[in-house]
């Protein structure tokens, strides 16, 4: 995630330096060959020091083992480790701006869906500053942080549901006759040009589905099964179990 992140404000922001630390000798060779090959640091510390914004780009479980090598920060401190609060950020961090950040796997093609909060001490500066890298990489919105188990549940983790989905479309349209990387290459893109074509026309779903939907046609006997079925509820709750694991993990 940390090296899409970079990739993504480099290539928004071609003269941006990157500074980074990595106990992985092949991250560090790829940073060093594909993002900036002086930014090479020997620790968090080092980092810490000549970085403007510190992105902690860790999983949670590193939290005790690379807190307190910031400690002493003071300056903004970008955190995408998922469950760890600003309160306990900011207690690490006491002079840091602390920004939380959820992002989605989408970031390494470019199209990450995340979410931000924000500590008390960041300024609109800072935000503005931190909104512009994350966007670089996608699409970033700033949310109470008491949303950010929604975020999780929904565009955190969302990339392994629509995968799925993804899946099941696919195997629904070899059971109707197509081979299967027929069925896999069309219904991929039927999801990407009709997220494209919201997007660009500004429509909303519903008026995009009558469009679809001539009457007594195709579409409409498919929905008739769709729209009857227990799908939107097992959506649904397939969303709220994954907040409520993000909420669980947070108090771990």
């Amino acid at each position: 995630m940390a090296f899409a992140l970079a990739k993504g404000m480099k290539s928004r922001f071609p003269s941006i330096r990157f500074f980074y630390t990595d106990p992985v000798a092949e991250r560090i060779a790829l940073f060093r060959n594909e993002i900036d090959g002086d930014g090479s640091c020997g620790s968090v510390e080092e980092v810490s020091l000549k970085a403007g914004i510190l992105f902690l780009c860790v999983k949670p479980q590193m939290k005790e083992a690379v807190l307190p090598s910031l400690a002493a920060a003071d300056k903004p401190v970008v955190s995408i480790m998922a469950g760890v609060p600003l309160s306990l950020l900011t207690a690490a961090m006491p002079k840091a701006a602390v920004v939380r950040v959820m992002p989605n796997t989408g970031c390494l093609a470019g199209e990450m869906a995340a979410a931000f909060s924000c500590g008390a001490s960041v300024t609109a500066a800072v935000r503005g500053e931190v909104r512009a890298l994350l966007n670089a990489a996608g699409t970033a919105v700033e949310v109470d942080e008491s949303l950010l188990d929604a975020v999780t549940g929904l565009s955190g983790s969302g990339p392994a549901f629509v995968a799925r989905l993804l899946q099941y479309f696919t195997d629904a349209g070899e059971a109707a006759g197509l081979p299967r990387d027929v069925a896999s290459a069309l219904i991929r893109k039927t999801f990407l040009g009709t997220v494209r074509l919201l997007d660009e026309t500004g429509i909303d779903e519903e008026t995009l589905i009558k469009m679809v939907s001539s009457p007594g046609g195709t579409t409409v006997a498919g929905r008739n099964v769709l729209e009857n079925s227990d799908a939107a509820r097992i959506i649904t709750e397939t969303v709220a179990a994954a907040t409520e694991r993000s909420r669980e993990l947070g108090k771990a």
